[in-house]
């Protein structure tokens, strides 16, 4: 039986479409209102987000396209975390997360997937944890954040245990995407939520000029992460 192609315009490429005109359009009006001029860290922040979304859409098709997008998404917000004053993020995002997309292409390319403009071909076989696996992680995420907010509290971060919390995830969500685990998307979820109320943290502590869209940002990522994990389910053994 012949398997059945993705359709062309499948859910994520939606979603993500929708995000980037959401994203775009908030941007050019809160950049532009009053007369003002759009700000550079306002256009970093505009392009660490559409390059953002589509990597996430990517993503949760399970397509390897994704770490194309990647590397430009993780550096701009990089730049805009460490920007705002969200250290631990910032340091993550140019030392670990951009070597994990190197690493995330040729773990993905062993596990199937191929450098394909067809949807299917291009989509990573997935896999699931275990039940002893997952409380593993857990624990682990748990411990890591005890041992990593006191220090990000030393070098006055903006709010260390969010901060610390956000970090955490992310390393672990990223190693559960390059080894191709459907629990990462779990992960990417919570990930996302706490994305949001860190940055309203920094919004109201800080009057970020650029921390609303990036509140923006990271809601559409909590809708394309409900989707991802809907596709996983099915992609993953």
């Amino acid at each position: 039986m012949t398997a059945t192609k993705t359709k062309k315009w499948d859910s994520s490429r939606i979603l993500s479409l929708i995000s980037i005109i959401g994203i775009t359009a908030f941007t050019i009006y809160d950049g532009f209102r009053g007369g003002s001029t759009l700000s550079w860290i306002k256009t970093v922040t505009m392009a660490a987000a559409i390059f953002g979304v589509i990597n996430c859409a990517m993503s949760a098709s399970g397509s390897i396209w994704n770490y194309f997008l990647g590397v430009p998404a993780v550096i701009l917000q990089g730049i805009v975390a460490l920007h705002d004053g969200n250290y631990g993020i910032g340091i993550m995002e140019f030392v670990y997360l951009v070597p994990m997309q190197i690493a995330g292409f040729v773990i993905w390319m062993r596990r199937g997937a191929k450098l394909s403009s067809d949807t299917q071909e291009a989509q990573v076989q997935g896999r699931t944890l275990s039940w002893k696996a997952r409380f593993l992680v857990l624990g682990g995420i748990v411990l890591a954040l005890a041992c990593l907010a006191p220090l990000l509290k030393l070098i006055n971060a903006n709010a260390p245990w969010l901060d610390a919390a956000a970090v955490i995830m992310q390393v672990v969500a990223q190693v559960l995407m390059t080894l191709a685990y459907m629990e990462q998307w779990i992960i990417w979820m919570v990930l996302n939520l706490t994305y949001i109320v860190l940055w309203s943290v920094t919004w109201y502590q800080t009057s970020s000029e650029n921390a609303i869209l990036m509140i923006a940002m990271w809601f559409f990522y909590f809708i394309l992460s409900i989707n991802g994990y809907i596709v996983w389910k099915r992609i993953s053994k």
